[in-house]
């Protein structure tokens, strides 16, 4: 059994490979179910487990769900395997390590979308050990793979997925779910905006006048500028250091509060817009 699942792995690894070719613009990710670690032992069909976060259940094969799922092996007699695949994003490939000892054509690996079959293969030797393998080079939508048998022993699943990219390869380098090519402000957190200005408060340095409500976090290290004057509500928690620089006035209103071990200083310099020659 061991020499096998190392022989195979390195067969199926230079499919991969050129399967990788067509798909190196992506970020691939393989997800390896080897049946030997599942959430919970699965004992009768319509149960749904899970392997590496994926659900999975036994159902019928036509009218019947026979199986046995020990020892680090799945055997179908017969019975089939759903696995979800609706949580990966794009499958381009999966790869099942099998032995069957019904016949040709007795087992199965076949990817479905909305339960229609979308791509499928079967086996093609009877008591020698083989890999069933679907290649989805269109990347054509799939949420499902389904593995069947009438006497069949599965060793292992791998499937090579493409993680959804939000940002089309351009990156998140802050990582602050802001792709770098809308990013308003690199290397920092876009979303931190208190005084709702629509400008990041790490590149926020000169309003006229500024209304601040949400609480400054610990390992904050900011200098709050305006032109004329700043107003706050905001708690400065425990291991901030805020600064208000406004040369009009500072208001501090009701909900302004400086946690034990916060730093705060209010100073009259401000800032100025630049000047335009």
């Amino acid at each position: 059994m061991t020499l096998f699942i190392k022989t195979m792995r390195n067969f199926t690894y230079t499919l991969f490979v050129s399967l990788g070719l067509s798909l190196s613009m992506h970020a691939q990710t393989v997800v390896t179910i080897s049946f030997d670690d599942p959430s919970m032992m699965p004992t009768t069909c319509f149960t749904i487990f899970t392997e590496e976060g994926i659900p999975q259940q036994l159902i019928n094969n036509g009218t019947s769900c026979s199986f046995d799922y020990s020892g680090g092996d799945l055997a179908l007699f017969p019975a089939t395997l759903s696995v979800d695949l609706s949580s990966l994003g794009s499958v381009a490939q999966v790869e099942v390590d099998i032995n069957d000892f019904c016949g040709s054509g007795c087992s199965e690996a076949a990817l479905l979308d909305n339960g229609n079959v979308v791509l499928s293969t079967s086996n093609t030797m009877v008591g020698s050990p083989e890999t069933l393998q679907l290649d989805n080079l269109g990347l054509m939508a799939v949420d499902e793979l389904q593995l069947s048998s009438f006497e069949g022993l599965f060793f292992e699943i791998r499937i090579t997925h493409i993680q959804n990219d939000p940002c089309n390869g351009t990156g998140d380098s802050d990582n602050d779910s802001v792709c770098d090519a809308l990013d308003i402000c690199p290397g920092f957190d876009d979303n931190i905006d208190r005084d709702g200005n629509g400008v990041p408060d790490y590149c926020d340095f000169c309003d006229v006048n500024r209304t601040l409500i949400e609480p400054n976090q610990a390992g904050e290290f900011l200098v709050y500028q305006a032109i004329e004057q700043i107003t706050s509500g905001q708690v400065i928690q425990s291991g901030a250091d805020i600064t208000f620089s406004a040369p009009v006035s500072v208001n501090l209103i009701a909900g302004f509060e400086v946690e034990f071990g916060a730093v705060f200083n209010a100073i009259t310099e401000g800032c100025i817009f630049p000047t335009v020659n």
